[in-house]
């Protein structure tokens, strides 16, 4: 306590603000490592930062960065990602890579920045300092996180690596009820996925970009499994795998909302050869996606990468997803218990309880109208879409560039941009 002079009220005692210490970057190397992201992505708006929402999961990581000082600035940590995901999906294995600082001055993706200026030991210093270890990234990045989103691992990555353009390959699950779906009819018709094709009437192209790109993808593998123990019935957990070299926008969630019309018994199997087959559907018909909450970015591959795994990172994390599993797991029991206490009252519960909870994901199979996909209105064509993408970029360009098409020349263009 101590006493104002003038007016003799005394006052509690103020400690004096603690100045922040400013780091100085150019103390340190820098060092290019992959970062593997797991996130429960259900209250998030998504994984890429947006201007108008702090709340994705890379606003997040970005402000840890910087608030841990392990990147001065964004625009210069040579950041890559391997993948987006939408807002409401989640991952187990999101991997991102970055220049990061670093208490080595050698090993794999170390390098000494521009004005890298080290402090020089003393003369009279007779002992060598031991070499120090490297930072523990993971440990640094979750200490200021929230909990839904956790730093599983690093790995020492090569200057040259790119999250996205060296991975081999992602895998996604995507979890849901049994209900009254087919599953032996949608397993059958997602094996026609399998393979290189042609993927634009399974997603949404994205007129933001500069360039519409390819849509050609190649899926290596496709399963239905069966989550649950016991017998399988309408309430049984299924999922949905798929693999693959990379992914469209709404890829996943475009498919599964065909394979339960399929499973529905709305839609035929051969609906998946008709829409990946470009010249019988050459634009995709208007349909509803399936909800994104029950999508998980479950893996993605890379080649000779070496995960620094700690036990205390992993014991950490385990116990956060415990916490969560508690929570949900008691209120899924709790209403398992009110639903079969109704049951019991109706007259004939066995045909009551086989509901389609399926519904709930794909609210356009709820309509007792449904209009099978080959007699819907289609969007517009991607050759059409590129056509006019030409056409803007045409219009700024000078006049001799303008003249150099003729309409020949410009039907080949676009037609080349979907190679």
């Amino acid at each position: 306590m101590k006493m104002h002079f003038t007016t003799g009220i005394i006052k509690p005692y103020e400690m004096p603000r603690k100045v922040e210490r400013q780091l100085d970057f150019s103390r340190y190397c820098r060092r290019h490592i992959a970062l593997m992201v797991a996130y429960l992505g259900w209250d998030l708006d998504g994984f890429c930062a947006q201007n108008n929402s702090h709340n994705t999961v890379e606003s997040k990581i970005f402000k840890a960065l910087i608030e841990t000082k392990l990147i001065q600035s964004l625009e210069t940590a040579n950041y890559s990602r391997c993948g987006r995901t939408d807002k409401t999906v989640s991952a187990f294995s999101q991997v991102l890579s970055l220049d990061v600082r670093s208490n080595q001055t050698t090993g794999v993706g170390v390098f000494e920045p521009d004005g890298y200026c080290p402090n020089e030991p003393k003369p009279t210093s007779r002992k060598t300092t031991p070499k120090s270890e490297e930072l523990d990234y993971a440990k640094i990045l979750n200490s200021v996180l929230p909990q839904e989103i956790r730093v599983l691992a690093w790995a020492p990555v090569e200057r040259t690596f790119n999250a996205r353009y060296n991975c081999t390959s992602r895998q996604y699950k995507y979890f849901f009820p049994k209900g009254a779906l087919n599953l032996k009819l949608m397993e059958q018709a997602s094996k026609r996925l399998i393979g290189e094709h042609d993927f634009r009437n399974f997603c949404k192209i994205d007129m933001s970009k500069n360039e519409i790109q390819s849509c050609v993808r190649t899926v290596f593998d496709v399963q239905f499994t069966k989550v649950n123990a016991g017998g399988l019935n309408s309430r049984t957990l299924c999922c949905f795998t798929i693999v693959a070299n990379a992914f469209l926008w709404h890829q996943i969630r475009c498919i599964m909302s065909v394979l339960f019309a399929i499973g529905e018994g709305k839609e035929q199997p051969d609906v998946i050869e008709w829409l990946l087959n470009t010249e019988l559907c050459p634009a995709k018909p208007q349909y509803s996606m399936v909800m994104g909450w029950p999508l998980v970015l479950y893996g993605c591959q890379y080649d000779n990468l070496e995960w620094h795994w700690k036990e205390g990172i992993i014991m950490e994390c385990i116990s956060s997803l415990q916490r969560t599993w508690v929570n949900f797991a008691i209120k899924v029991e709790i209403i398992e218990n009110m639903m079969n206490s109704l049951l019991s009252l109706m007259p004939n519960n066995s045909t009551t309880a086989d509901l389609n909870t399926t519904s709930i994901l794909h609210p356009e199979l709820l309509s007792h109208s449904y209009r099978p996909l080959k007699g819907r209105s289609v969007g517009k064509k991607i050759a059409k879409k590129k056509k006019q993408q030409l056409g803007t970029k045409r219009t700024t360009a000078d006049d001799t560039t303008k003249q150099s098409l003729n309409e020949e020349e410009e039907e080949e263009a676009v037609e080349n941009l979907s190679v």
